[in-house]
């Protein structure tokens, strides 16, 4: 009976006390689930410098050791005890800051200046927590600034002269970002370069030789009912092209510069 109580208490006591990462709406893996930590055993799957216990698998003091051999295994383990305090370190500076969890004040920016949130990560360990999310206020606010004395610039050099036609311009400026930001999302920008593609083809073609010229124009009145007159009147008139000011001509002899194209 005492068995079956320490039992049950055990397996309870298992789910108390655990914080569980939850499922966002969209069931995608919290922050605390790809980190990989377990608030029971305080621990991560893959801890920092996880192959530090590899240098003292084979170790071993033997009464047979000189004491050369016994100093290095020592230092061995001074340094594996080093090593160990700076994983103690990176851990508790993880909790401290809470940074398995998303931070509430990032949750409310733009992704432009969520970019410059993590651009200043890097000097998180030089301030307590509190600084640094002053620091980071302070440089999403002056972000916000300098963007709005640019929209403002922007505004008065279209021509806007009150509040409200700055407000208007600035509102049809985010408009048209956000569609050229779907555009490009969405791949339509790739499909008219595409598009745009053959034209600057044929015009190299065009520029390249004269059979290249006959070939681009034959294409581009590949659908044209007037297609046949145009290649014969490009034809026509390239029978008369001279090419003596070309690069190279004084090579060629004075017959092939006369003579028709081939």
């Amino acid at each position: 009976m005492w068995k079956a109580f320490y039992l049950g208490e055990s397996q309870a006591d298992r789910s108390i006390g655990e914080k569980k990462p939850k499922l966002s709406g969209e069931d995608k893996p919290s922050i605390t689930e790809l980190s990989g930590y377990s608030f029971k055993r305080e621990e991560f799957d893959v801890e920092y410098d996880n192959d530090a216990e590899l240098v003292l698998a084979d170790m071993e003091f033997k009464n047979t050791d000189t004491e050369a051999e016994h100093q290095m295994k020592l230092h061995v383990l001074h340094i594996y005890s080093k090593r160990l305090d700076e994983r103690k370190r990176r851990k508790h500076f993880v909790l401290e800051r809470e940074l398995l969890y998303l931070d509430p004040f990032e949750k409310s920016l733009l992704p432009e200046e969520l970019q410059i949130c993590q651009h200043y990560k890097v000097f998180m360990r030089f301030h307590s927590k509190e600084q640094h999310q002053d620091f980071l206020k302070n440089i999403i606010e002056e972000h916000r600034l300098v963007k709005r004395i640019q929209d403002l610039q922007e505004a008065r050099i279209a021509g806007c002269v009150t509040a409200g036609d700055a407000y208007r311009f600035i509102e049809q400026k985010r408009t048209k970002e956000a569609e050229s930001s779907s555009c490009k999302e969405s791949g339509q920008i790739g499909t008219s370069a595409k598009t745009l593609e053959r034209p600057n083809s044929l015009k190299g073609e065009l520029d390249s030789s004269p059979r290249g010229l006959q070939k681009g124009t034959a294409a581009l009145f590949a659908d044209s009912k007037d297609s046949s007159t145009a290649i014969q009147a490009i034809t026509k008139s390239l029978e008369e092209w001279d090419i003596s000011g070309f690069e190279g001509a004084e090579f060629l002899s004075e017959s092939v510069r006369n003579s028709q194209l081939v």
